[in-house]
């Protein structure tokens, strides 16, 4: 792909994410939702733009690309579900395919959530494992997130928390697996993938010199706060924290992944 293409795609890609992220807040600020819902979407925003400047500028570095379509991905996520939500709950009949629109957001968070935190560290910041020896942790967050994408497009049931929203392509022979594999569950397997990615950028910052580990300084200490977070919130989830806490917890864990794109946009492009 050229870089004039690929600059068309990543900006395509980011424009996209900003008018449906638009869509999101009018949406959510008109329905008198909680804002809290909305923190998410100031690390989707920052994504979204670093990830179009780092992909037009360097189209053969991964990185950018992680960043832009994590956005995208989660932004589409977010907006069928209101979409869905709309058609199916507020207004019912009052919006076509409204649906269909309910499988994208059942699973679409699993590739924006794993290309930042699990297969970013490992690219970072050159875009290549750190040795051909780092291949059996990128196979096992390919098989981490395929599986989970897989199991939640496909699960049956209530995907949103809203009464009358069910998954479409829900398969029932899925149910008694969806017991097994909930939420605290996924978040574990999200752990076990993300911790050798962890090891795997620490392991690069320790080896790195001049240039390099400049580059390296700002994102192994973000990341190293991320995966801080993450552990932290999944505690507080798995305890079923106040709901104090979890004000607290949601506005802290946007803002740290917030900080990351910055942090690398800044470094590869050093």
């Amino acid at each position: 792909m050229s870089t004039r293409a690929a600059a068309w795609v990543a900006w395509s890609l980011c424009g996209l994410t900003l008018v449906l992220v638009g869509f999101i807040v009018a949406f959510d600020v008109l329905r008198q939702e909680d804002v809290q819902g909305l923190f998410v979407l100031v690390a989707v925003v920052a994504n979204a733009l670093v990830g179009a400047v780092v992909a037009s500028r360097r189209p053969r570095n991964p990185i950018g690309w992680f960043f832009v379509l994590s956005a995208s991905s989660i932004a589409i996520a977010e907006a069928t579900l209101r979409y869905a939500v709309y058609g199916l709950v507020i207004d019912p009949g009052s919006l076509p395919l409204a649906h269909a629109m309910v499988w994208p957001s059942s699973w679409l968070w699993v590739p924006g959530v794993a290309l930042v935190l699990i297969f970013l560290p490992l690219y970072f910041p050159n875009g290549r494992l750190l040795s051909p020896r780092w291949r059996p942790v990128l196979w096992l967050a390919l098989f981490v997130s395929v599986t989970l994408a897989v199991f939640w497009a496909f699960v049956p049931g209530a995907t949103s928390g809203f009464r009358g929203v069910t998954n479409p392509l829900g398969i029932e022979a899925l149910r008694p697996v969806a017991g097994a594999l909930t939420d605290d569950v996924s978040g574990v397997l999200f752990l076990i993938a993300f911790l050798p990615s962890l090891v795997s950028l620490v392991v690069r910052f320790w080896r790195s010199r001049g240039e390099e580990r400049q580059q390296m300084k700002w994102i192994t200490f973000a990341a190293g706060v991320m995966f801080t977070m993450v552990v932290l919130v999944t505690l507080l989830d798995a305890a079923a924290a106040s709901s104090a806490l979890a004000k607290v917890a949601d506005p802290l864990t946007s803002a740290v992944f917030a900080s990351i794109p910055v942090a690398v946009g800044i470094a590869v492009l050093k």
